[in-house]
């Protein structure tokens, strides 16, 4: 598989308006999980947390090989922000500059690993 099957992957994830963001984390995962070869270059783990919900989830990619992290696993980066933000972000909906100077989402981490991985969304 390549980037851009990954890519349409990930497109037709976040293009389902009926999943929740849970149920969008877990289809992204496995459409890592499907196309490593898409991310084989990238080593970097990833968290995105509801405040309002309590909603998280999180996942390592290793050398092209996905999988969730355990809750209490430390990630590169973190995306804060009620869940209705998060998913509209995921989406393409708003933008993440503007949410994140608005104060509807908050980044931590390395950038770079969040900007390789926004080449997939």
């Amino acid at each position: 598989m390549s980037k851009a099957n990954l890519k349409a992957a990930f497109g037709r994830i976040l293009s389902d308006h009926t999943l929740s963001l849970s149920q969008a984390g877990e289809a992204m995962l496995k459409a890592l999980q499907e196309n490593g070869d898409a991310v084989s270059d990238l080593t970097a783990s990833y968290r995105v947390i509801a405040k309002d919900t309590g909603l998280s989830f999180a996942f390592r990619v290793t050398a092209g090989l996905a999988k969730a992290l355990p809750e209490d696993a430390p990630a590169d980066v973190t995306v804060t922000g009620k869940e209705q933000h998060l998913t509209a972000l995921l989406r393409g909906e708003i933008q993440p500059l503007p949410a994140v100077l608005t104060g509807k989402i908050k980044v931590k981490g390395d950038m770079a690993k969040l900007t390789r991985f926004a080449e997939f969304l």
